[in-house]
């Protein structure tokens, strides 16, 4: 026997006996394999005690949503003073959509390294959108808006020009993709019935003409009187419009920073929608009549009449908006003169062609 070891016993009799799984060690041992997975997912490059640290601040956020439920006000719902409620439906959802980005982006990051396949200010975009999300469906900016329009209308521009375009920015291809679980994307990948379905569909759904007519569509007709109304008065109705302004407004605002279309077809993308957004505003701006009655009779905290409520909403979904698109629109030149002055052949022969290519990000191309 080799002396370093003469003098250990290996006999069964001298092994540790294992306890049995105790009840009280449970949580410890699952923190600790959480907190190795989590570890071993760092990417090289990251200040590992920076985000240990965010990990730490989000689990305490996840401990402390149940008694900020518990101490809110009450909503209109309930009788009570407008505040923070704070709904499963909505906490849920959001929750998943940033895990499963967190998952991605951790993924992107220790394979191809940290400020790659999604750069640091995309992910930023990202979560910032994710938090807009948050307060324009849990704060008193909802519960408020079943009693005034104005308020109502900051809700859907949060919704659609706000959240939608920052979580838009920060879900590029590879977030997209690396934010499936592991089974599924293997899937989608390895088996061609998967693969088709998905590339069609993603296909489709990304064709600039697509993206602006759904989101036209959802804007356009749930400010129809009928809708709208029967939006505030019914709150099952009243989740459909805000889902299809946020998946219609992401769809818009995804396409515009990564889909494939040239820099006229740009202009053009974000034109048109200022323009359809900007006569609902006006509209509702100079009427001189109520366009949603069922707001007559409710009571406004500044003291406005129903009106006047409506023409201060009216200037609402006309004037910021319209700076907002006006910026992307400006955007949009600057980047076509800019790529046109450092590349004139290679674009002019693209444009002569009409052959569409990436707006702000040709590098990445088009959406599948």
């Amino acid at each position: 026997m080799n002396k370093k070891n003469a003098h250990k016993d290996f006999s069964p009799s001298r092994k540790r006996a294992r306890k049995p799984f105790s009840g009280s060690r449970l949580p410890y041992r699952v923190f600790a394999s959480l907190s190795g997975a989590f570890q071993a997912s760092i990417p090289r490059g990251l200040n590992r005690g920076i985000v240990r640290l965010v990990f730490a601040g989000i689990l305490l956020l996840i401990i402390a949503l149940p008694n900020a439920a518990a101490l809110a006000h009450d909503g209109p719902h309930d009788g009570g003073p407008a505040g923070w409620h704070w709904d499963w439906r909505v906490l849920i959802p959001i929750g998943l959509a940033v895990g499963l980005y967190g998952r991605g982006l951790v993924e992107v990051w220790r394979r191809a390294g940290v400020d790659h396949g999604v750069q640091l200010h995309q992910a930023a975009a990202f979560f910032t959108g994710s938090v807009v999300l948050l307060v324009a469906l849990v704060s008193p900016v909802d519960a408020l808006g079943e009693t005034q329009l104005t308020m109502h209308m900051i809700q859907h521009l949060l919704l659609m020009l706000a959240a939608a375009p920052l979580m838009a920015y920060g879900l590029t291809k590879a977030a997209l993709a690396f934010s499936l679980p592991n089974p599924i994307r293997k899937e989608a990948v390895t088996r061609k019935p998967w693969r088709t379905g998905l590339h069609v569909a993603g296909r489709a759904l990304t064709q600039p003409a697509v993206a602006w007519s759904l989101h036209a569509a959802a804007v356009i007709l749930w400010h129809l009187p009928l809708l709208y109304q029967a939006a505030v008065d019914n709150d099952t109705i009243h989740a459909a419009q805000h889902l299809s302004f946020f998946l219609t407004g992401l769809l818009f605002w995804w396409v515009y920073f990564f889909g494939r279309m040239g820099f006229f077809a740009g202009g053009l993308y974000i034109f048109t929608t200022a323009t359809y957004n900007g006569l609902i505003g006006a509209f509702l701006t100079l009427s001189g009549e109520l366009a949603y009655p069922i707001y007559a009779g409710r009571a406004n905290i500044w003291g406005l009449t129903a009106l006047e409520d409506q023409q201060l909403a009216g200037v609402i979904m006309w004037v910021p908006p319209s700076a907002i698109y006006l910026a992307a629109l400006l955007y949009t030149l600057y980047t076509g003169l800019r790529l046109r002055e450092l590349n004139p052949p290679i674009l002019a022969g693209t444009v002569s062609s009409g052959e569409e290519h990436s707006l702000h990000n040709p590098k990445e191309g088009g959406s599948g």
